[in-house]
Parts: structure tokens; C-alpha cells; sequence
């Protein structure tokens, strides 16, 4: 494949370089890897910003982006020491009317 009739004979265009191919350098593929760079950057950064979820919350990168949300507090709940429980408990009864405890 390295003269005109041997390049024809295979159906290619050009013959091939007779000394064969180059050495690839990092210079031939810096703009590929800049390329595959800048669409991971793109992915990451630019397309969770205009995307918003379908439950109406908005997609966020940075937990600094987060809006504060206003949590209402009973007075009661809020009057109680912190180690209290907020549910009152319940004793079971068994099938029969008693206490499950005994």
C-alpha cells in the first residue's frame, strides 16, 4: 500500500508514508483531553443550574445554596427539655384486654 498501484489495489486514496506513521506526541491529543474537560465542567456545573426537579425544589451544587426553611415550633414543644420525648407512649394490649407489660 505504499506506492499508487498497491494503495488502488486496496481501495485507498493516498498511498501510505513509506517510513510509516509519526510518533503521536502529547500535543495531538491536548485538545481532545481539553475538549473531554470542558464537557465534565459543563456537566457538573452549568446543567444543574438550569435544571429544576419536577417536585418543584431547585437542584443545587453547594450545600451553600440551600435556602433556609422556616421550621414552625409549637410553644409546647419548645417549652420542653431537649431529652424529653415528643410522643407520648402507649402500652399495647394483647388480644385478650391486658397489658402487654406483665
Amino acid at each position: 500500500p505504499t506506492t499508487e498501484e498497491g494503495a488502488k489495489a486496496l481501495g485507498l486514496a493516498n498511498p501510505l508514508p513509506k517510513d510509516g506513521f509519526s510518533e503521536v506526541k502529547a500535543e495531538d491529543f491536548l485538545p481532545f483531553v481539553l475538549f473531554f474537560l470542558v464537557l465534565v465542567a459543563w456537566g457538573l456545573l452549568v446543567v444543574p443550574a438550569s435544571m429544576d426537579r419536577s417536585d418543584g425544589a431547585k437542584s443545587v451544587l453547594f450545600p451553600s445554596q440551600v435556602p433556609k426553611l422556616q421550621v414552625y415550633v409549637p410553644d409546647e414543644i419548645k417549652a420542653l427539655p431537649p431529652e424529653a420525648p415528643i410522643l407520648k407512649s402507649r402500652r399495647l394490649r394483647t388480644p385478650m384486654g391486658r397489658c402487654s407489660c406483665h
